[in-house]
């Protein structure tokens, strides 16, 4: 059976499974006619999962070989690669993934940062260069790694002429500053919405994060993408998946995202 060939390249097991250890991965669109050999290529056929070599062919695995490549390989293919024992895997599948937002996210502030002052400092740094009364938004953060929540005043302090809306690295939930709370309308009275709740200081005010449905109250407020931008952010997500060996999901996003990938 032929099948399509994007492979990744890991090098030979050495100790425990580090992702950064990827080599690359190959598009064979632009490596055809091409030998893979001397490594540990997996396959998911049923009777023989382990194989030496492999053969592509416009764009496709048309041959593997438990061992060297045939001699009508080589005479048919003089392009090879010698990968000395490195593992190629087929090409993976995400089976659970919002791809407009991790598309999004490339376009964002990281906030996978190990300290709630790191992700102030980074904030800071944004609102520097931003304009007045534009929005600052980021995702990544993790509370369980800090000390505490991050709270509306924390970023009050830093951006003070911003709304800043920062999704949290489950999606669950968000942090914004008072700016991005008087967008919203949300005050002390504000009723929680059916699927999700407003987290409050202890005088009643609101302290600036959202959890689950609340995250809605503000998000609405930002003008979304248009579709040729995401468009575009979806191609640069796409081509940063497969370069780290993804080369299908399932997406879990709505209309909006579909439209724009077609």
């Amino acid at each position: 059976m032929r099948v399509p060939a994007r492979v990744s390249i890991w090098p030979r097991p050495t100790g425990p499974f580090n992702p950064s250890w990827r080599i690359a991965t190959i598009n064979p669109e632009t490596h055809t006619p091409l030998v893979l050999q001397n490594a540990r290529i997996y396959s998911l056929a049923p009777e023989t999962s382990l194989f030496g070599s492999l053969l592509i062919r416009d764009g496709l695995v048309a041959g593997v070989s438990a061992a060297d490549p045939p001699q009508s390989w080589l005479e048919y293919a003089p392009d090879r690669i010698d990968l000395e024992g490195r593992t190629v895997l087929p090409g993976l599948w995400d089976a659970h993934i919002h791809l407009e937002k991790y598309a999004q996210s490339l376009h964002q502030l990281d906030l996978e940062l190990p300290s709630l002052q790191d992700c102030l400092a980074r904030v800071r740094a944004a609102a520097a260069h931003a304009s007045p009364g534009e929005w600052i938004l980021g995702h990544g953060w993790n509370q369980n790694k800090w000390d505490r929540y991050g709270t509306a005043a924390d970023l009050d302090r830093v951006a003070p002429d911003n709304p800043v809306y920062l999704t949290a690295k489950s999606l669950h939930a968000a942090w914004v500053n008072s700016r991005a709370l008087e967008a919203a309308g949300i005050v002390a009275e504000s009723p929680d919405p059916p699927d999700g709740y407003l987290g409050h200081r202890e005088d009643g005010a609101p302290n600036g994060l959202l959890f689950e449905g609340a995250m809605r109250l503000v998000s609405s407020r930002i003008e979304p993408p248009s579709p040729q931008t995401l468009a575009a952010w979806l191609r640069t997500a796409l081509n940063e998946l497969v370069a780290a060996g993804i080369t299908g999901v399932h997406d879990f996003d709505g209309p909006r995202c579909f439209q724009a990938l077609q």
